[in-house]
């Protein structure tokens, strides 16, 4: 009977400090619980920023894709159009001058007559 008391005596503690430990427990998952309610909202507005940026992505990259070539079509033409500006200015000039020398001998010719 000593002996079943004593058990009593100490498996009511351990039973008593299992219990608490289990309501501890309890608890760090409720707060979890808790903290994961407030992850998820948050995660409902991230994902669809997510979305739109993966969105913006797909459409900016294609851009690109097509706007490379573009300056790659573009620059030279941007190199060789004021060349060719600067080969008319010479032409022209060059045609000034045959009219200036025409004139000249048409002059000379008028004054030698």
């Amino acid at each position: 009977m000593v002996t079943l008391v004593l058990g009593i005596v100490i498996v009511v503690p351990r039973m008593a400090t299992a219990v608490l430990e289990m309501a501890t427990v309890v608890l760090k998952m409720a707060v979890m619980v808790l903290q994961m309610m407030t992850v998820v909202p948050k995660m409902v507005t991230v994902v669809p920023k997510m979305v739109t940026v993966v969105l913006g992505m797909v459409t900016v990259v294609p851009m690109m894709v097509t706007v490379v070539p573009a300056m790659v079509t573009v620059v030279p033409i941007m190199v060789t159009v004021p060349l060719q500006m600067v080969t008319v200015t010479l032409r022209m000039l060059t045609v000034v001058l045959q009219e200036a020398t025409l004139l000249l001998k048409m002059m000379t010719v008028v004054a030698v007559t």
